[in-house]
């Protein structure tokens, strides 16, 4: 099954290889995997692997408490979404590299170069070569967020004999019951699995203290609905927000801000629309195109939408709680803990984008913030810590 997985991720890469003369975006994920070096050091190396910005964000924060342990941490991305923003967080990381193609002479390369002391994966990142690499090499992983459950359809035929390197991992770190059970399940020992809160809270409560101050939405006057990292597929949404709600300030974040999508929602939406940049007091429509600010925009709202419910997936919800912003989104959210602690308070879900107008005239009327506050402050305070996991990285390096 490895050898079958090896060759189908070699003529994948090799055909968007050859189709990246035309398209500058793959022609770059390539140029940027040319090199993976790294300073030399004398302290242990610990890579942390996410797929993008988002897991980034995620997981920045534990990388910040492990260089003040002493380690020299190491941020690895195979998407190369968000890079203007994590470029110039230096605080929190030693060095950036972007993982190889999953091919085993250039994970071995990939391994070989940098020589961590430990491999840390966020989430779902699976590449199976790179597992292999690293147990030949005798350098633990582990993996850290992790949600899953026993019908995943890693543990399942044709999956699951692939999948099985898996075991080989030192710790499992998961956020509940369901994911230790589907594990267990599959063979990983009890001992190897630890629970854990997302260190997505340590991360959002650390920006949410920063109280940064955006004085072009904070000068708007009224109620403010925020669409967060919304896609194109969230639209009729939006319209329908702004046709139902026309006394309100609609303020819209893309999850993509290249010019292209900045486009399909400036000429898509109505055409009194400003961009941030220029907004007055009584601007009614908002266009916000500068990256990394989302998630200090939210304490201005009294209700966000977010965007990806109707595409693949929801993006980060727990940004918009966190300042007590009840969240609307779409019906595509399995897998988020949130979304079952939260449902039906302070987390809505509607079935087709047009509902969402009548859905946040109803909540508006509700005073939401005040009536699940203590909901919200008990999750933020049960989940508040990486403490266990950088105790597991101290045994592990030792």
């Amino acid at each position: 099954m490895r050898l079958l997985y090896t060759l189908t991720v070699f003529i994948a890469s090799s055909c968007i290889r050859i189709l990246s003369v035309f398209n500058p975006k793959w022609k770059n994920w390539f140029l940027v995997r040319k090199d993976f070096s790294s300073p030399p050091t004398s302290k242990k190396k610990i890579i942390i692997h996410c797929a993008s910005h988002g897991e980034y964000e995620q997981t920045k924060l534990l990388a910040k408490q492990l260089r003040s342990e002493g380690y020299f941490v190491i941020m690895s991305f195979f998407s190369l979404s968000g890079q203007e923003i994590i470029q110039e967080e230096k605080e929190f990381y030693d060095d950036i590299v972007f993982l190889p193609i999953d091919l085993p002479a250039k994970m071995n390369a990939f391994v070989n170069k940098l020589n961590p002391s430990l491999f840390i994966i966020n989430k779902y990142e699976y590449w199976y070569n790179l597992m292999y690499v690293l147990k030949e090499s005798k350098i633990p992983f582990v993996f850290i967020n992790m949600n899953t459950k026993k019908n995943a359809k890693y543990f399942k035929w044709p999956l699951r004999s692939l999948h099985s390197i898996i075991r080989e991992a030192d710790l499992f770190f998961v956020h509940n019951e369901d994911s230790r059970l589907a594990l267990t399940e599959f063979g990983i020992p009890d001992d190897k699995i630890q629970d854990a809160s997302d260190s997505r809270i340590s991360s959002i409560l650390h920006e949410k203290n920063k109280a940064i101050i955006i004085p072009e939405i904070a000068n708007l006057q009224g109620e403010i609905v925020i669409y967060g990292s919304v896609h194109r597929s969230d639209i009729q949404a939006i319209i329908s927000g702004i046709e139902i709600l026309p006394h309100v300030t609609h303020i819209i974040v893309p999850h993509e801000l290249d010019t292209e999508n900045l486009t399909f929602f400036k000429t898509s939406l109505p055409e009194y629309m400003v961009e941030f940049q220029t907004a007055v007091k009584t601007s009614r429509l908002v266009l916000v195109n500068k990256l990394g600010i989302l998630k200090h925009l939210y304490k201005y709202a009294s209700l966000a939408y977010i965007g990806g419910g109707f595409s693949n997936s929801i993006h980060n919800s727990l940004e918009a709680i966190v300042e007590h912003v009840p969240v609307i989104a779409g019906p595509k959210d399995k897998g988020f803990e949130e979304v079952l602690y939260f449902k039906n308070a302070m987390y809505y879900t509607i079935f087709s984008p047009q509902e969402f107008g009548n859905k946040a005239k109803e909540l508006s009327a509700q005073n939401l913030e005040y009536k699940h506050k203590e909901k919200v402050l008990q999750y933020f305070n049960n989940n508040n810590s990486n403490k266990l996991i950088i105790e597991s990285v101290h045994e592990l390096t030792k």
